[in-house]
């Protein structure tokens, strides 16, 4: 039993480790396994603002075309982009079900969105967070990462950016969407649509958008880094029980084996010369296993007579005496 017991306390420490490993790393794991949707929705929402960018350029290539020609096709482009920024924002609020209910426009490819935002199953508005829509619909702040760029009291746009982020997204599909019916001839630099994309886009929306982006990527961003503290955590732990298991346990061990063998050593010495030690050893090793073979019917070999295996046996009965 005392072996036993010893067998067991030797192995303890490293139970305790793995039971320590699979807990921490289960808990890692149903931490990140609830964060693919929020970084579905801040690659949706990085999207948006890049489609932005992209609405903000062949805007200005409509307004600078040299020509009716090239108004007309920069136009064509500008309204793709349009449909997709509008599809794209509509994903970013509402999740991917969105692009079901029939109001994208015939341009955009379904099947490739359905693919695309297969993962943003919810989106800014349903996350289980209220800064979303604070920010979209609840505040009267200036959107603007620099409060000098922020639009005067007195400027015609004031109201469009002060009043969160999904008017100036409206604003912004209005404008654009009246820079492409008007006539090509007449949408030119000075239209009030070019001004008012002008005027609040480079400001404006791409700092509500860029907050929009903070608000998720914080979140993502705090869950690998608890992440990351479990797994230090971790690795310290398992160094304490490594030193904990070498300093209270090994080390008694082995100095205890050390006083185990060195008395085995003495009670070997004393016996006669003639005495085969070996096979003494290996009698009391395997003397279960003859007891058992015996009991079943099994003849056992039968000892010599001669003198040495009488001491051999006197010295056998001494080992276990002592033993």
């Amino acid at each position: 039993m005392a072996s036993h017991r010893l067998s067991y306390a030797l192995i303890a420490p490293f139970i305790t480790w793995g039971v320590i490993i699979v807990v921490i790393n289960f808990i890692g794991y149903n931490s990140l396994r609830g964060m693919s949707a929020p970084i579905a929705t801040l690659n949706v929402v990085n999207e948006v603002l890049v489609r932005f960018h992209r609405v903000i350029y062949y805007t200005l290539e409509v307004a600078g075309a040299l020509s009716v020609t090239a108004t007309a096709y920069f136009k064509a482009i500008l309204a793709n982009e349009l449909s997709q920024w509008r599809t794209d924002v509509a994903v970013m609020l509402y999740g991917k079900n969105v692009l079901g209910s029939g109001t994208e426009s015939a341009s955009v490819d379904l099947l490739y969105l359905f693919q695309h935002y297969r993962l943003a199953t919810t989106g800014v508005l349903f996350g289980g967070t209220s800064r979303p829509a604070d920010l979209l619909y609840h505040t009267d702040a200036c959107l603007c990462g620099d409060p000098e760029a922020c639009q005067p009291d007195g400027s015609p746009y004031f109201q469009a950016t002060r009043n969160g982020l999904d008017v100036l997204l409206n604003a912004h599909f209005s404008a654009a969407e009246s820079l492409i019916t008007q006539p090509d001839e007449a949408s030119g630099l000075n239209t009030i649509e070019f001004h008012l994309l002008w005027a609040t886009g480079q400001q404006d929306m791409e700092g509500g958008l860029s907050m929009m982006n903070e608000v998720f990527l914080g979140d993502v961003q705090d869950a690998y880094n608890k992440v990351e503290v479990q797994q230090v955590a971790m690795f310290v732990i398992s160094w304490l029980l490594a030193l904990a298991f070498l300093v209270f346990q090994l080390r008694p061990f082995l100095r205890k084996a050390l006083g185990e063998t060195r008395r085995i050593a003495e009670l070997l010495s004393q016996l006669p010369a003639e005495v085969n030690v070996e096979g003494l050893v290996m009698r009391v090793i395997i003397g279960d296993g003859q007891r058992k073979t015996s009991s079943t019917g099994a003849k056992p070999s039968r000892p010599s007579e001669d003198s040495a295996h009488v001491k051999r046996r006197g010295g056998m009965q001494s080992m276990k005496q002592l033993a």
